[in-house]
């Protein structure tokens, strides 16, 4: 057993010391910890003892402490007890009260908690602690003769080696091999502002070869002859600049192979830098080229608004292409695609722009894409591995994947699963080309993961280029909304169905003309008959009213027709079972232009239990 702090050696001491056994279940995992012994301390500090203590666990004792947190803590309290680890953290108590919390163990099976109180200290050293035990970069203090007094916790992880070794070098100069001769001695009395800044410097490792570093030295305020030398990492850095500067001879050589003219401008239209095929093209030479503004490079270039657009709209990195005709030095007219990128380089905006020589058959090809690409279906083509390998804007913009994305993608992959068999048989007849087309609504999932609801025609089309001689082409439709619109329509009428079940109420619609008079199912049911069972005329109307009441009904109804008013008025029916009920119609005439009457839309209501109701009163 190790030695350990005792409860009579903190017992004076403005500490709080307990001792604890984990308390395990039956498979060895911890599920709680009791009280051995605890000083007075203790009590002080969190008004409770250890007769109190054992009465009940750790955990229980210190309910609202651990609440949500049980795990994390049994572990910890374990992995002392049981695996030898200790550890030191403040640990915040409640809002008012935060302990600086030791643990570790004496015994197997037991830990030792000592808690100081951290609520009234100064908070610099536990937060330049955090800072240097987080901090990614190297930190050192010395003395003036480059003696290691202090290093950061980072040092051992950023140079590979123990503290203790670190230690062993004696001296930073030894540690670190500096770009530039350090003269500790000489630099004690230089004012800060004079010290170097932005040293390099390297460490030879065994294992991982040399670090390299940047180094920033400063005097300490409160101590001038100690030095603080602060080494931030730069191998990969080193490593890239070193790659990207011998790559530089490949990339002026990669430029100067291509066949597209490359240009470099600045945002005024001035031509920085340019590729061999540049000056081939203009028949201008590099030297003559690089400093020209725009206009000044031939008659073809005279008109640049597009530019001047681009620089004025254009976000960095977005592209912009636009045709052109360009006469050259030789007096040769060039139909040309120009593809402007506005872009950062050493922070000034600069337009790369790529010009390429145009036959007749690109430009045929560029004129078909654009109509394809303005096209307000989502259109395709696919080839024979059931993959696009052109889409247009509409149909990127319905499944919100890019043209790069889809091309990658077959069909089945933003098909709904419910609807991915659906088409395939007819797919596979058109490969065959046993169909010329066919035509499914189904859904789509988008990105995102909204359902699309499309109409989509498939069809075969000639194509030379293609292995087989035909291409397909898939066109589709956003249907969502019309899809929408439907359902909402068959909500609405379900609804208003049954509510004109419960009012009971139905409608009407009379063509006098024609004596063709159209009842809702509803009708049929106040008049005891079976729903749409017979098609209706004024006749069969007028032989559900009750005898006493049909002259009164018709003249009434001939009278507001006269006057051209509302039709309103209560009457009784009798039903086809013999029951006797009161209704109530409303009506509304409609006349054509000529003053004749078009038709009559009303309403018949069941009050049968209102009348019942008011008779009763």
């Amino acid at each position: 057993m190790e030695a350990f702090i005792s409860k009579d050696e903190v017992a004076n001491q403005p500490i709080a010391y307990g001792r604890f056994e984990m308390i395990l279940d039956d498979t060895g995992a911890p599920i709680d910890a009791k009280a051995l012994e605890v000083n007075p301390g203790f009590k002080k500090y969190f008004g409770i003892g250890l007769s109190e203590l054992k009465q009940s666990t750790l955990f229980e004792s210190f309910k609202a402490f651990y609440k949500g947190r049980e795990d994390s803590f049994l572990q910890k309290y374990y992995n002392v007890a049981y695996k030898g680890e200790s550890y030191v953290e403040i640990v915040h108590f409640n809002s008012n009260t935060s302990f600086e919390v030791s643990v570790y163990s004496p015994a197997l099976g037991q830990f030792i908690m000592l808690f100081q109180n951290a609520s009234n200290r100064q908070g610099n050293d536990l937060m330049y602690r955090d800072i240097l035990n987080n901090i990614r970069d190297a930190v050192f203090i010395t003395n003036a003769q480059g003696v290691i007094k202090f290093m950061s916790p980072s040092v051992s992880n950023l140079f590979g080696i123990t503290h203790d070794q670190v230690m062993s070098f004696g001296t930073i100069d030894r540690l670190i091999k500096f770009n530039i001769p350090i003269q500790l001695e000489e630099l004690v009395n230089h004012p800060s502002d004079d010290l170097p800044k932005g040293i390099g410097g390297s460490f030879s490792s065994k294992d991982d070869g040399v670090i390299e570093f940047m180094i920033d030295m400063n005097h300490l305020t409160y101590l001038s002859e100690d030095f603080l030398f602060v080494c931030k990492e730069v191998t990969k850095e080193n490593k890239i600049k070193n790659q990207l500067a011998d790559s530089n001879e490949y990339y002026e050589a990669l430029l100067d192979t291509t066949s597209d003219a490359i240009y470099s401008i600045d945002k005024e239209l001035f031509i920085l830098n340019v590729n061999r095929a540049a000056t081939e093209l203009t028949n201008h030479s590099s030297g003559e080229l690089i400093g020209m503004h725009l206009s000044q490079i031939d008659r073809g270039l005279d008109n640049f608004e597009d530019f001047e657009v681009i620089g004025e709209k254009s976000k960095l990195g977005t592209s912009h292409v636009f045709e052109r005709n360009l006469t050259n030095k030789a007096g040769k007219e060039i139909h040309v695609e120009i593809s402007a990128r506005l872009v950062d380089l050493k922070n000034e905006s600069i337009f790369i722009t790529v010009v390429k020589n145009l036959t007749e058959r690109d430009i045929q090809e560029i004129r078909f894409r654009k109509i394809v690409n303005q096209a307000p279906l989502g259109i395709a083509l696919i080839a024979d591995n059931s993959i696009p390998y052109m889409v247009n804007k509409s149909f990127c913009d319905m499944l919100e994947y890019s043209s790069e994305e889809l091309c990658q993608m077959t069909f089945s992959e933003f098909t709904h699963p419910d609807d991915e068999q659906l088409g395939l048989d007819d797919y596979k007849q058109l490969l065959k080309g046993a169909i010329n087309s066919f035509k499914y609504d189904k859904r789509y999932i988008t990105k995102t993961g909204k359902t699309v609801f499309v109409s989509l025609v498939v069809c075969s089309i000639k194509d030379e280029i293609s292995a087989t001689g035909r291409t397909t082409l898939a066109m589709v439709h956003d249907i969502s909304d019309t899809v929408e619109k439907n359902e909402l329509l068959k909500v609405a009428i379900v609804n208003l169905s049954k509510a004109s079940q419960i009012a009971r109420l139905g409608g009407w619609t009379l063509d006098l003309a024609k004596d063709d008079l159209v009842w809702s199912d509803e009708v049929y049911t106040i008049f005891g008959e079976e729903p749409q069972s017979f098609k209706s005329t004024m006749a069969s109307f007028y032989s559900y009213i009750h005898p006493a009441d049909v002259e009164v009904v018709r003249n009434h109804f001939n009278e507001c027709l006269e006057m051209r008013k509302p039709y309103t008025i209560r009457h009784r029916v009798i039903t086809k079972l013999g029951e006797i009920k009161y209704v109530e119609e409303n009506a509304v005439f409609e006349f054509n232009p000529d003053d004749t009457l078009n038709k009559v839309e009303g309403t018949v209501q069941d009050v049968t239990e209102t009348i019942d109701y008011q008779n009763k009163l």
